[in-house]
């Protein structure tokens, strides 16, 4: 299976000192919004000249720009980092308690060299992981099929579905991007532990076959056949400079 990654800039380069740019905006707590009172009215095309009413009532209704106030940047520094269920160190920073979310959150996944999270999965919230640095492995349902993800590569796992994170590398750290729709980050972890054994079987046998210096390569390689702006986009610099204090 071929994984693709992205390659850092270049120190100096444009696109790392926009990268770097990028992390000193985002490390301020307060940021001003200039909100417009209302939305432009523009009525959507009714399913029908029965319910023209009933729609255009709802899209007055929802007019009103939420306040500012609603708004807030939370960076890892500012969050409290935890250990979950599951056996992984998160870093939830968009949560109900944090910035009053009621249907979504995000944090920080931190894998340490070699390890793995406790098969599990999450009953009634899904989750989207971004790597943005190091490989890593999520083994799927009972059968525990794995599927590769690298930095700048996304996973989707629906509510319910079992699962089990896996740093495949043993000499460097794994750091994700988590967001689900749980507003808690990890209110609805179920552990499964009579699938455990099998689970640390599979990950010893990927971590054997996995070559470091092979996904580099591939990374490369896909990377070279992105545009240029999206080329040298640095997801893995972003990640180590949010852990500057």
């Amino acid at each position: 299976m071929n994984i693709g990654y992205a390659i850092p800039p270049e120190r100096g380069s444009p696109s790392a000192d926009l990268a770097r740019n990028v992390h000193s905006f985002s490390r301020a707590t307060t940021r001003p919004l200039v909100t417009a009172a209302k939305l432009p009215y523009i009525p959507l095309a009714p399913d029908s000249p029965e319910s023209a009413p009933n729609n255009l009532m709802k899209i007055k209704e929802n007019r009103t720009v939420s306040s500012s106030n609603n708004v807030h940047v939370v960076g890892p520094a500012a969050s409290r980092a935890i250990v979950g269920p599951q056996g992984q160190h998160l870093v939830p920073c968009i949560t109900a308690e944090t910035a009053g979310t009621h249907r979504l959150s995000a944090g920080l996944v931190v894998m340490p060299p070699g390890t793995s999270s406790q098969v599990h999965h999450h009953s009634h919230s899904d989750i989207v992981v971004m790597c943005v640095q190091g490989w890593a492995a999520s083994l799927i349902g009972p059968e525990l099929e794995p599927r590769l993800h690298g930095p700048g590569e996304f996973i989707y796992i629906p509510a319910g579905v079992l699962h089990m994170a896996v740093n495949l590398s043993t000499t460097e750290e794994l750091v994700a991007v988590e967001s689900r729709t749980d507003p808690q980050f990890n209110e609805d972890v179920v552990v499964s532990p009579e699938f455990q054994a099998a689970g640390e079987a599979v990950a010893a046998t990927l971590r054997a076959e996995f070559d470091g210096d092979a996904a580099r390569a591939a990374q490369k390689e896909r990377a070279a056949q992105l545009p240029p702006a999206l080329a040298g986009f640095d997801v893995v610099g972003l990640a180590e400079r949010a852990f500057v204090q």
